[in-house]
């Protein structure tokens, strides 16, 4: 009879201890079901926790050495000249058009040179004009004072009047200092026109553009 009651007891406090646990967890079990249908419903993804576990490691660099770096700058230096690089190639480009422009410009200017020392046809032949001409008055202005002179030097030989005899002398004197200023002009003439040819020769213009119709 007493380990009947004994047995009842015992199963009245196990009892008075299980329903607790069992209606705590059923609430608990409620409350996550509750919160796992609220996040599906507004699209919400689970949190992800890492851990040690699931963290990706990488495998751990070792230190380089001075071999690793010498064969490293090596290999670097030998298989650069082999690798293309777009800003060297572009540089190199640029520095192979600049040379063939400048050497089109120098060949350029050398030309517009030569042709600016040749000038032109009309050119020539509008100096040779007016050297020619040029020498051309100073000896017919010479070639008249000349004849005076000449003349004045005649009449004072014919005559034996002292007066004009002195007159005449007088005139020559004068004319003869004229021609003297005709004769140093045609000669400054003779190698203004001189002093033109020489250009001209040297200019490499051909021969006919000196000559004045």
């Amino acid at each position: 009879m007493r380990r009947l009651i004994s047995y009842g007891v015992m199963l009245l406090m196990v009892s008075f201890f299980l329903v607790p646990m069992v209606a705590r967890g059923q609430s608990l079990g409620e409350i996550a079901r509750k919160l796992r249908a609220e996040r599906q419903a507004e699209g919400k993804k689970p949190v992800k926790v890492y851990t040690n576990d699931t963290i990706p490691h990488s495998p751990a660099s070792q230190p380089a050495t001075p071999e690793s770096a010498t064969a490293s700058t090596q290999g670097t230096a030998a298989s650069g000249p082999q690798s293309w690089n777009p800003a060297i190639g572009l540089a190199q480009k640029a520095a192979q058009t600049a040379s063939n422009a400048g050497s089109s410009t120098l060949g350029t200017v050398m030309g517009s040179s030569a042709q600016s020392k040749m000038k032109t046809k009309a050119y020539w032949q509008a100096r040779f004009r007016q050297a020619r001409a040029r020498l051309a008055r100073a000896k017919e202005e010479q070639t008249l004072d000349q004849n005076e002179l000449s003349l004045l030097q005649l009449q004072k030989q014919q005559t034996l009047n002292p007066n004009l005899i002195s007159t005449l002398s007088k005139k020559i004197a004068a004319k003869q200092s004229d021609l003297a200023e005709k004769e140093a002009a045609t000669a400054k003439a003779q190698k203004a026109l001189d002093e033109l040819k020489q250009e001209f020769k040297a200019s490499g213009a051909p021969a006919d553009w000196s000559e004045t119709p």
